[in-house]
């Protein structure tokens, strides 16, 4: 309705000095034809009274030359012209002047004064006063030069007033009528083609601040209004939260479905988050599967709690996208309104940290807890201090061996990145490498990583240990399209062959983004490395959807190992991922390996190679060399193992 008005009033606006321009326009062309027609009914007027004078009047005179004045039977004539002039009222007088303007004849009362000159012109002169036209036709010319004089009809003008003010009157008519039409249609395209640009107007505000794919307000809209309600909320007091909610498994459908599966995911839970809340409540698309939701009013954290259980138990119900059914979960982390932050942007980053405590802690559902808060500045702090870090040369690496369970001969190494801190120490890979992926220094680290490992690997060759050296490579450096080139640049600039590189990716990266990963790890096995699969077993993936990639090995996670001897399941994942593996031609690591009993099970159920302290601990790479040196392993491997995880032979 308000709308509607406003429309109403722009047409309003348009129409009133539009109508004035129209009038002004049309009073100036009504003047102009008016005159016209003015002009018109004189020279019709003028040439009628020509005409009597050049038929009648010229008749009567006849061969009379004007002289003085006219003979009786001249004037006689000239008298029943005037007469039934006057008696039809279409003449009020007839004179006629000779050649020196003298009046020679008048059938009007009274002297008329002598006009001077005749004028000798060929053609008719009217005059024109507001009662009488007087038209002055010469007669005589050079024919007959004795009889030259001039008529002087003298006409009413009130008949042609008449006719004059009939057709300005019908022309007002007429041209009112045709403004009121023209101004009606130019009106009615005006109003359509306003109304046309309003729509198209509230259309892109309406795109501006709403997801095209589910018509959700978007970002935008939302911290505008989370904003707007922290100030209300100043007033009246009430409780007010924002939720972040992340869909589980998402990319799964997307890998698994495609894209448009995906979309039309998206647009259900939409459509379910919607329904499940009340028409007071906003629910956003942030971007991906994120969804922002702003409770106005909400009864303090029981009753955001019960608006989350309703919502998670909405997503959790299974969908029906292209007649196949999914089921996908979602994390949601929940901050309330000034207990926890007042702007919109300080909200979500918050409910952003809590929902990713969810996640960790696989609750569903979490608050943020303030207490965290400590743990941001010092992530922060640490982010800082890691950016110079890799400038400044305080990063480390350290070798883990991994040995061929037949025989103990370590085949390759594992490369751990530590951080000397000059304020914290020697710090762990999981303390700042998480914090590297947030903050986009992944790929500094990484490419630091690389370099440095590979100059070890060089140094080991020209001392002539020819080892293979694994580098953990993270999803987003998996992903990064840049990666292949920047390997093969650290190979050559470090004079390795890509034999001697092995990139071991999680499990969970391959699992989140399958056919991005294969096709990356595709680019990589084609330069001649070697790909094995970190963590094996933690990420819910199968050796079904490994052995469609280039994988050489997978590395069985350390809580399987650890717990094989003293949990039948456990055993039994480690003995069936063996057998698997060995079915399909892929080498198997263990890792976490400490005790000879782990060692002896491992022989036994058939895994080729072992990872862990009871072989040795992470060192540097001279310490490594120092131990390997002392411990005299060899490097020679027999056919069987040579096959399953080939090894370099480039000293």
């Amino acid at each position: 309705m308000r709308e509607t008005h406003r429309q109403s009033g722009i047409v309003r606006r348009f129409a009133a000095p539009s109508s004035l321009v129209a009038i002004i326009i049309g009073a100036g062309l009504w003047y102009m034809i008016a005159r016209d027609i003015r002009s018109n009914a004189i020279d019709r007027a003028a040439h009628s009274g020509e005409l009597l004078v050049r038929t009648a009047v010229d008749d009567a005179i006849g061969g009379d030359a004007p002289g003085d004045g006219f003979t009786a039977a001249t004037s006689n004539r000239l008298d029943g012209i005037a007469d039934r002039g006057r008696a039809d009222h279409s003449l009020q007088g007839l004179i006629v002047r000779n050649a020196r303007g003298a009046v020679v004849y008048s059938s009007l009362d009274g002297a008329v004064e002598t006009s001077g000159e005749v004028p000798r012109a060929a053609t008719a002169r009217a005059t024109v006063t507001s009662t009488t036209i007087a038209v002055t036709v010469p007669l005589g010319g050079a024919e007959r030069p004795q009889r030259w004089a001039a008529a002087e009809i003298r006409l009413p003008f009130a008949p042609v007033g008449v006719s004059i003010a009939a057709q300005k009157w019908r022309l007002a008519m007429w041209m009112a009528l045709a403004f009121v039409a023209l101004f009606s249609v130019v009106l009615a395209v005006a109003t359509k083609v306003f109304r046309g640009l309003w729509r198209q107007v509230e259309q892109h505000q309406f795109d501006a601040l709403h997801d095209p794919l589910t018509r959700l307000p978007n970002r935008t809209l939302f911290n505008d209004r989370a904003d707007q309600r922290a100030r209300e909320r100043r007033r009246d007091g009430h409780d007010a939260a924002v939720m972040l909610v992340d869909l589980d498994r998402f990319k799964e459908v997307n890998d698994t479905l495609g894209h448009r599966s995906g979309d039309l995911l998206l647009a259900e839970v939409a459509r379910r988050l919607s329904a499940r809340l009340r028409n007071s409540d906003t629910v956003a698309r942030l971007g991906g599967d994120e969804f922002g939701i702003l409770l106005p009013i909400v009864d303090g954290t029981d009753g955001a709690t019960r608006v989350v259980e309703a919502l998670r138990k909405s997503i959790a119900a299974p969908f029906v996208i292209d007649g196949v059914s999914l089921t996908i979960g979602a994390s949601v982390g929940v901050a309330m309104m000034d207990e926890h932050g007042h702007g919109a942007e300080t909200l979500l980053q918050r409910a952003d940290r809590a929902m990713y405590q969810a996640k960790k802690n696989r609750s569903g559902h979490a608050f943020y807890d303030p207490s965290l808060a400590g743990d941001e500045r010092d992530d922060l702090a640490l982010v800082s201090d890691l950016r110079r870090a890799i400038a400044r040369g305080e990063l480390r690496l350290h070798y883990q061996p991994k040995a061929q369970l037949s025989n103990s001969d370590i085949c390759s190494v594992e490369a751990l990145v530590r951080w000397q801190h000059p304020e914290r120490g020697l710090l762990a890979p999981n303390l700042f490498v998480p914090l590297a992926e947030r903050s986009g220094l992944i790929r500094q680290l990484t490419y630091w990583v690389l370099d440095e490992a590979m100059r070890q690997t060089r140094e080991w060759a020209d001392e002539g240990r020819g080892l293979k050296v694994a580098v953990n490579l993270s999803q987003q450096s998996l992903l990064d399209e840049s990666m292949p080139g920047e390997i093969a640049r650290v190979l050559e600039r470090q004079r390795v062959p890509a034999r001697a590189l092995e990139i071991e990716i999680t499990e969970s990266a391959l699992v989140s983004d399958l056919g991005a990963a294969n096709a990356a790890l595709t680019k990589l096995h084609e330069m001649g490395i070697t790909l094995s699969i970190d963590d094996y077993g933690t990420g819910h993936s199968s050796l079904a959807h490994v052995r469609g990639l280039p994988i050489s090995c997978i590395k069985i996670d350390r809580s399987f190992v650890s717990g094989m001897l003293v949990d039948a399941k456990d055993a039994t994942i480690v003995r069936s991922t063996i057998e698997l593996a060995r079915d399909l031609g892929i080498g198997v690591v263990a890792e976490g390996v400490e005790t000879m009993e782990e060692w002896d099970a491992l022989v036994e159920l058939g895994c080729l190679v072992a990872q862990g302290y009871l072989i040795s601990p992470p060192k540097p790479g001279p310490e490594l060399g120092q131990w390997l040196r002392r411990t005299g392993y060899s490097f020679r491997m027999d056919a069987k193992v040579e096959a399953a995880i080939p090894l370099p032979n480039f000293v």
